[in-house]
Order: structure tokens, then C-alpha cells, then sequence
């Protein structure tokens, strides 16, 4: 999937806008949550590691990342709001 300013997930409930960061592992957008009218971030697999063909420990990762993130109330830990996949794409 071509990630791209402009490019509308879920049914048009999130916009992206423009990466933001890039690590070894993810790559993380700046976004709009259409139906709320907020600024969101939104994470997903850099797209390197989906041709590689340990894809499948990388996306168990990505999960555990998520589940990990979204038991954790501090304010100084991003807050989980949503997880979602998209055309075999899975994003936080």
C-alpha cells in the first residue's frame, strides 16, 4: 500500500499528512481523525520489512508493540487510541 499525503484509512475515519518519524522498525505519520477533527499519529511497518520473508515475526511485533502501549497510562507514554489493518497493512 502507497502511504502518501492524503491517503484516507479506514473509510475516511483518519487522513495522513506527512511522516513525521522514521525509526528501524516503524515509520509514523501526522494525521486527522476526520470524524473528531483532532491531530492523531499514526504507526505502521516500515514498508522494507514487508518483503522480507520473516514479515510474519515483525507484524507479531508490531502487535505485541501495541498491546504493550495500550495497557500503559503515564503521561509521558503515547496513548493508544485505535488499531486497525487495511489492505494487510497493520497500523497503531
Amino acid at each position: 500500500m502507497q502511504l502518501t499525503a492524503g491517503k484516507v484509512l479506514q473509510n475516511g475515519k483518519y487522513i495522513l499528512d506527512t511522516a513525521i518519524g522514521q525509526g528501524g522498525f516503524g515509520i509514523t505519520y501526522k494525521a486527522s481523525h476526520s470524524y473528531l477533527g483532532q491531530t492523531v499519529v499514526i504507526k505502521t511497518l516500515q514498508e522494507n520489512l514487508r518483503r522480507q520473508p520473516n514479515f510474519d515475526y515483525y507484524q507479531q511485533q508490531f502487535i505485541a508493540e501495541a498491546q504493550r502501549l495500550a495497557k500503559c497510562q503515564h503521561p509521558n507514554i503515547v496513548r493508544v487510541l485505535d488499531f486497525f489493518e487495511e489492505a494487510g497493512q497493520s497500523f497503531i
